[in-house]
């Protein structure tokens, strides 16, 4: 690895002994004026020069109305990503560390690792670096960079891979139902998929997925066959009017049904999926949604996982980067076979 990264190392962890010290020694009421010691931003910095090369293989993936929705992993120099595919919208652009963007193309996925291998029109990209590392440390650094000079999370490794068990969660539309008849919408909460996609109280579901439903106790039962984050076809009756609606689910604890998600959700949003991983380790950067998809770096600047979830308050999930290869090696086989 280039040795002047490797130099960097034992500096980085001077500086931060000696935060420490000169902290102690301090008046408690100095320490708040430090900003090294009160703002993110400083403590991300002094990792900079660690992702000198990773934020140039680090892509912004924007949805179909500009928002960032996810980060990327540039794969090979002529275009090719890989993302978290539950987090995608249609159309999408991929925005490069130099602000250029481009449109981009959805080849294959995989809903066991919920990644994504996309294409964009480009060349002379700069492509990730993996880590041959067979197995990480308790507690190292481990860094998320973005398409900026400086990181956009730093924290250490928590857990070593394991499966990520299925926590049986279902999707929900957002929505309360009358209790009797039709599927007619008697509520629809703030901050659920069926408020964003433009359901409306008064409405009558018709059909889930070209699927006939003839009361709400048939809506409620085909929903819980999807999983948060999945996106599905919504005919509903509003007046005279039929109305094909695109509703991404989402999860059950969400904010417009219990106090349990503002307990998990302290440190921000979690992702949507972020159960049900066939293996991932776990670290304790604090991340946003918008924040996985993209690769999570070591000290030595090489990647050794991609960011998969933001599953609590100090709890991401990353897929091995031994694991991303060989799904992104099935990836290309499937979006060959489909041409």
């Amino acid at each position: 690895m280039p040795r002047t990264i490797l130099s960097r190392v034992p500096r980085l962890i001077v500086v931060l002994l000696s935060l420490a010290v000169v902290a102690q020694a301090e008046d408690p009421r100095e320490r708040l004026r430090d900003p090294f010691l009160v703002t993110g931003s400083s403590f991300r910095n002094l990792f900079r020069e660690v992702i000198t090369e990773a934020h140039h293989w680090t892509v912004q993936i924007r949805g179909k109305d500009g928002k960032a929705v996810a980060l990327g992993t540039i794969l090979t120099s002529n275009g090719e990503i890989l993302t978290k595919a539950s987090e995608l919208d249609d159309p999408m652009t991929v925005e490069l560390s130099n602000g250029r963007q481009y449109p981009a193309t959805l080849m294959a996925r995989t809903e066991a690792e919920d990644l994504a291998l996309i294409k964009i029109s480009a060349s002379n990209l700069r492509p990730v670096r993996w880590s041959a590392a067979q197995k990480l440390m308790d507690g190292q650094w481990l860094v998320t960079p973005g398409t900026a000079a400086a990181p956009v999370a730093v924290g250490v490794l928590s857990v070593q891979p394991r499966k990520i068990p299925d926590a049986g969660i279902h999707g929900v539309l957002g929505i309360e139902l009358e209790r009797t008849g039709v599927a007619q919408i008697r509520r629809v909460f703030e901050d659920g998929g069926a408020a964003s996609a433009g359901m409306q109280p008064g409405d009558v579901i018709l059909e889930l997925n070209r699927q006939l439903m003839e009361t709400g106790s048939s809506v409620i039962s085909t929903v819980r066959k999807f999983r948060p984050g999945e996106t599905i076809s919504v005919k509903v009756m509003r007046g005279e009017e039929e109305l094909e609606l695109a509703v991404t689910l989402t999860h059950p604890f969400g904010d417009f049904l219990s106090r349990i998600a503002m307990q998990n959700q302290l440190g921000g949003e979690l992702s949507g999926r972020r159960d049900n991983f066939p293996s991932a380790l776990q670290h304790d950067t604090v991340l946003r949604p918008r924040d996985c998809g993209g690769s999570l770096i070591d000290l030595n600047g090489e990647a050794v996982a991609v960011n998969i979830a933001r599953a609590g308050r100090t709890e991401s999930y990353a897929i091995p980067a031994a694991d991303v290869q060989a799904v992104v090696t099935r990836l290309r086989a499937e979006a060959k076979s489909a041409k």
